[in-house]
C-alpha cells in the first residue's frame, strides 16, 4: 500500500536522506542532481536529471521524488503518485 506524504513530509524526509547519505560527498557530485524516494531512502545521482528520474522511477513507479542540485539550496519535486 502506498502512503501519501504531504509536501512538507517529502521535503523533510528527502533532506534527511540527503544529509545522511549524500551530503558528505557534495564536492565529488557538485552540480549534479540527487533524486530521492523519501520513504525508502533510495536515490540516484546524475548530471542528467531525467536519466536519474527514469532509473529511480523504474524501481519506484508512481512515487513522488525529492530532487536537489547537489551543493545548492534549491530543490523541487518530480513525478507524481496516483491516488
Amino acid at each position: 500500500m502506498q502512503t501519501m506524504l504531504s509536501v512538507a513530509e517529502v521535503a523533510a524526509q528527502g533532506e534527511a536522506v540527503y544529509d545522511a547519505k549524500i551530503k558528505r560527498d557534495e564536492e565529488t557530485y557538485r552540480s549534479q542532481f540527487a533524486l530521492i524516494e523519501p520513504e525508502s531512502g533510495d536515490f540516484e545521482i546524475a548530471a542528467d536529471e531525467e536519466a536519474a528520474a527514469l532509473r529511480l522511477e523504474a524501481r519506484h513507479p508512481g512515487r513522488v521524488f525529492y530532487v536537489k542540485k547537489i551543493g545548492f539550496a534549491a530543490s523541487e519535486f518530480v513525478g507524481g503518485a496516483s491516488a
